[in-house]
């Protein structure tokens, strides 16, 4: 392991409020939004350490390249370095 690769796997029956199952596009639809300088987000910098964090916050990027949904179960982040903070970052209100 090099410090810079997880692997998430969603449980499956999770629902929105409206009964709709959450999948792994929608983690990356959440992140994707969170980083887009066009939201605002205050959380945004907790994220800067995924792959083409950069290019988003530049506004050179739609979404960010290091968040890829593997199936809808499954999402895989790539990071541009290791980052000890990164599965607490995951935890917080803005992920």
């Amino acid at each position: 392991p090099d410090g810079k690769t997880f692997t998430f796997k969603l449980r499956h029956g999770v629902k929105f409020h409206n009964g709709r199952e959450m999948t792994a596009d929608d983690v990356k639809y959440s992140l994707d939004r969170v980083t887009n300088p066009k939201t605002q987000s205050p959380g945004a910098g907790f994220f800067g350490s995924i792959k083409g964090y950069d290019d988003v916050a530049a506004g050179k990027a739609e979404g960010l390249s290091g968040v890829t949904v593997v199936d809808p179960y499954t999402v895989k982040f790539e990071l541009t370095r290791p980052d000890a903070t990164f599965l607490h970052v995951m935890a917080i209100n803005f992920s």
